[in-house]
């Protein structure tokens, strides 16, 4: 994952794919349990890996008001460098 970095200083781009991120993140962390088709979809939608999934949702659930900036810090697939 990407070091974090202050959310002011995000790009329109990177800000625009953060608030992407919430809206389909928000509603996973609403739930008590977590359902494994609905990580799935989530993580298909947002291009990310379940386990990034489940750690941006752990992180809404912790710290739900600065979730946006949070969700800055998870890299999509395409981003990853493949060994």
């Amino acid at each position: 994952m990407q070091k974090w970095r202050e959310w002011s200083t995000a790009s329109d781009a990177d800000w625009g794919m953060a608030l992407q991120r919430e809206a389909v993140i928000r509603p996973l962390a609403e739930q008590p349990r977590l359902a494994e088709p609905d990580v799935a979809e989530a993580a298909s939608r947002l291009r990310l890996a379940r386990v990034t999934i489940y750690r941006l949702v752990r992180r809404y659930r912790q710290t739900a008001p600065n979730v946006v900036a949070n969700a800055l810090k998870a890299r999509t697939h395409s981003e990853r460098a493949i060994p």
